[in-house]
């Protein structure tokens, strides 16, 4: 017999009247597995019933590959890693380690040199800009304030650079001019141009502070670094000019122009790079042990 079109067999089952008509009971005898397809024997079909896989008859269920005995995100062995990728990480970790300690250690360099500058006695906050003392004003016997970065000289042309930048000596010999002869017509740009005419505009200044000096009508004499020596020079009204070693009053070498001594047995100077260094009054040890050259000036003969 057939149900639907499928095929299924009849049984009977007994009752008090000994047979039952097969649809009596409401749900007909049905196989539960035929050609790998599975039928519910009730009437009602479950909302929550699950898709099986087609298995044919006679043929066996997949099998499921062993376990490796390590899961998906395990972590990998050490015998799994390549030796070179091993080398490669760990030459990857040296090399930041170092360039990190390099980075560091310049950076707590400059901090370092940077609040040694600001604690220093040289330091200034403040470069010369305008504040040279007026040409009409320039007068025998008293050394003007000029600077080097005057914006009315400051831009023009010395050796590889410019005044501003590296024309403190003859800014320097400029002031001292001055104070020995009142001649107001030789000023830092008279100066710087004689130095640069004669190939005397150079970083390192002594040939233009020694010999050079003839060219502006001065003579030169080297000073010991000496206390008495100096005081001596200044008593007799010579402007010295001093050369002060790197880092001092500049990254290089610079120069300044010690005028006289006051009533505390100070030193009066000029600094052609700061107005603020030429305000102060200093002590003999802190310019005599910060220098690297003095020559007093007169006029040549």
């Amino acid at each position: 017999m057939t149900y639907r079109g499928v095929p299924f067999l009849v049984t009977e089952r007994a009752g008090s009247s000994g047979t039952e008509p097969p649809r009596a009971s409401g749900r007909p005898l049905l196989p539960r597995r035929l050609s790998g397809i599975r039928f519910s024997t009730s009437a009602r079909r479950s909302l929550q019933g699950r898709a099986l896989p087609f298995v044919p008859e006679g043929a066996s269920a997949p099998v499921a590959p062993a376990s490796s005995g390590r899961s998906e995100n395990a972590a990998p062995r050490l015998a799994d890693i390549d030796p070179r990728t091993l080398f490669l990480g760990l030459l990857a970790l040296l090399t930041i380690a170092v360039v990190s300690a390099l980075v560091g250690t310049a950076i707590a360099r400059f901090a370092f040199g940077y609040v040694e500058r600001a604690n220093s006695p040289f330091a200034t906050s403040q470069q010369a800009v305008n504040l040279s003392t007026p040409q009409s004003a320039w007068e025998k016997g008293a050394a003007p304030q000029l600077y080097q970065t005057d914006p009315q000289w400051a831009e023009r042309p010395y050796g590889a650079s410019t005044l501003g930048a590296l024309g403190a000596a003859p800014t320097c010999l400029a002031m001292a001019h001055v104070a020995l002869s009142g001649d107001a017509t030789v000023g830092p740009v008279e100066a710087a141009a004689y130095a640069q005419n004669n190939g005397l505009a150079q970083e390192d200044a002594t040939p233009l502070l020694t010999d050079g000096a003839a060219g502006l009508g001065l003579s030169a004499k080297a000073v010991e670094p000496d206390e008495m020596a100096l005081r001596s020079e200044l008593n007799r009204g010579r402007p010295v000019i001093c050369a002060t070693a790197p880092g001092t009053f500049d990254e290089a070498t610079s120069y300044i122009v010690l005028v006289r001594i006051d009533e505390h047995s100070r030193l009066v100077i000029r600094d052609p790079l700061s107005s603020e260094r030429t305000e102060q009054h200093w002590s003999f040890d802190d310019i005599l042990g910060n220098s690297v050259g003095l020559w007093s000036y007169t006029l040549a003969q």
